[in-house]
C-alpha cells in the first residue's frame, strides 16, 4: 500500500512487453533489483502490462535492449502530471505577475503633463517652473493617486501664480494634468520691472499708479483718481503718475473732503531701451571627423543601465531622444527608453571677417526689434551704432520705444472724514 502510493506521489512508468519474452524479461528485473506490480495480460494483444517506479526508467530502457524487446512507457502520477502543466504555471504565473505590478503601478502618479501656459510674454510661466514649484509642495511623480487633492492644487498654482485666470485638474490612468490658461500680460522695457503679480497677489482697496522707470508722458488717459501728470512731463520710477487721492469740492471751489480710490488708467510713455552687445572676430568651428554611433539607455526610477557609451577623450555633440513607457494609452510607468545619438567633431580656430560679423550684429538687433514689436511695444527711434573696439564688434545705444507704463502702488493715506 505505501509502495503503491509512494509511486502515485513520486510517478511511476506503465510498462508493456511482448508476453512471449516476458519471463525472461522478468527475471532480468528481479536480478536488477526493479520492483514491479500490476502485471497484467492484454485481452486484445499479446502483450503484458506492469508499473514501476519512474526511476526504474532507464534501467527498463537497457533491459529491453539487451533482450531485444520492443517497450511501451508511458509516464503517469502526480509528479508527471505537474511536469507536464509546469509550462502552463509559468505562463500564468508570468501574467499574474504582470496584471499585479500594473495594478500596483496604477495606484502612483508617474507623469505630470502642464497644458495652456503662455510662452511670449514676459510674465509667463514654463512647465518646468510650475513643476519645480509643486515638487516643493510634495506633489510630484511616485505619488500616490488617492494623495491627489484637486482642489489643492488649484489653489496653489492661483495663490503662487496670479496670472493663472483659470485651471483644470484631473488625473487619466497614471498621468496627472494641469489644463490652465494664463493672461496675457507683457512687461514694459527701458527701467525697472514692475511686480505685477505681487501687487495682483496682494489686492490693495487705496492706491496710486506710479512710475515704474524714467520716461516722457506721451499720453494719459485716466479712469478713476487724481491724473498728477500730463503729455510731455519727464517723470522717474516711482513718481506717481495717478494719485488715489480726489479732491471733492464745492460749489466755490474749496475741498470740503478727500476720498481715496483705487486709482486706474491708460498711459503711454517714451522710453530709451538700452541695447549692448559685444562680438568677437575670432570663434571655433566645429567640423565633422565622422565618428557617429548610438546606444540605448533604460532608465527605471533611479536605476540607469546604458548599453553603450560615448568614445573616451573626443569631443562629441549628443542628442537624446527620451520616451516613457505606457500602456493602454495613459497608463505611463517609471520606465524610460533614451536612445542616445552621438556625433565626434573636432574645433578649428578661425575669424570673421568684419563684414560677416556686421551682419551677425544687424541680425540680432532687427531680431530684438522684432520680439518689441511682437510684444506691442512701437518703435520710434533707433540709436545703435556698430562700431569696432579693437578685437571685438560692438553694437550699443538705445532703442526708444512708445509702450504702455505704471504699477500699481499701496496708498498708505487714511480717508479724510467730511469736514
Amino acid at each position: 500500500m505505501w509502495d503503491y502510493l509512494n509511486m502515485i506521489f513520486r510517478g511511476y512508468v506503465t510498462v508493456s512487453i511482448d508476453s512471449k519474452i516476458s519471463v525472461r524479461f522478468f527475471n532480468i528485473c528481479r536480478l536488477k533489483r526493479v520492483k514491479i506490480s500490476g502485471i497484467e495480460s492484454m485481452t486484445d494483444s499479446d502483450e503484458v502490462s506492469f508499473r514501476t517506479s519512474i526511476k526504474n526508467k532507464e534501467m527498463l530502457v537497457k533491459i529491453a535492449e539487451k533482450t531485444g524487446t520492443d517497450i511501451k512507457l508511458e509516464e503517469c502520477g502526480l509528479n508527471c502530471i505537474c511536469r507536464r502543466i509546469r509550462n502552463k504555471l509559468v505562463i500564468l504565473g508570468v501574467f499574474l505577475s504582470v496584471c499585479t505590478i500594473l495594478y500596483i503601478q496604477n495606484l502612483f502618479i508617474w507623469r505630470i503633463e502642464i497644458t495652456g501656459l503662455d510662452t511670449t510674454g514676459d510674465y509667463a510661466y514654463t512647465n518646468e517652473e510650475i513643476s519645480d514649484y509643486l515638487a516643493t509642495c510634495n506633489i510630484r511623480t511616485g505619488m500616490l493617486k488617492k494623495d491627489v487633492e484637486k482642489e489643492h492644487i488649484e489653489s496653489l498654482i492661483k495663490e503662487k501664480y496670479p496670472k493663472v485666470i483659470w485651471i483644470s485638474v484631473y488625473t487619466k490612468g497614471t498621468c496627472l494634468y494641469l489644463d490652465m490658461e494664463v493672461a496675457r500680460v507683457y512687461n514694459n522695457y527701458g527701467g525697472a520691472s514692475a511686480n505685477i503679480s505681487d501687487v495682483e497677489k496682494n489686492f490693495m482697496e487705496y492706491c496710486n499708479i506710479v512710475a515704474d522707470r524714467d520716461c516722457i508722458i506721451k499720453s494719459i488717459i485716466t479712469s478713476n483718481g487724481t491724473p498728477v501728470v500730463s503729455a510731455g512731463d519727464e517723470v522717474s520710477a516711482g513718481d506717481i503718475l495717478i494719485s488715489g487721492s480726489v479732491s471733492i469740492n464745492d460749489d466755490s471751489g474749496d475741498t470740503i473732503r478727500t476720498k481715496q480710490v483705487k486709482a486706474s488708467g491708460v498711459i503711454y510713455v517714451y522710453c530709451d531701451v538700452d541695447y549692448d552687445r559685444t562680438y568677437s572676430y575670432s570663434y571655433y568651428s566645429k567640423e565633422p571627423s565622422g565618428e557617429t554611433g548610438q546606444y540605448k539607455s533604460i532608465v527605471v526610477g533611479r536605476l540607469r543601465l546604458d548599453m553603450g557609451g560615448e568614445p573616451s577623450g573626443k569631443s562629441f555633440e549628443k542628442r537624446q531622444e527620451q520616451t516613457q513607457v505606457c500602456f493602454f494609452n495613459k497608463m505611463y510607468l517609471p520606465i524610460y527608453i533614451i536612445n542616445n545619438n552621438y556625433s565626434g567633431y573636432n574645433l578649428k580656430e578661425a575669424k570673421y571677417t568684419e563684414e560677416e560679423l556686421r551682419i551677425i550684429a544687424d541680425s540680432d538687433l532687427n531680431y530684438y526689434i522684432d520680439t518689441l514689436q511682437e510684444k506691442g511695444v512701437q518703435i520710434v527711434e533707433k540709436n545703435v551704432k556698430i562700431i569696432t573696439v579693437g578685437e571685438t564688434l560692438k553694437a550699443s545705444g538705445t532703442i526708444r520705444v512708445v509702450t504702455q507704463a505704471g504699477v500699481p502702488a499701496e496708498l498708505h493715506e487714511v480717508p479724510a472724514t467730511e469736514q
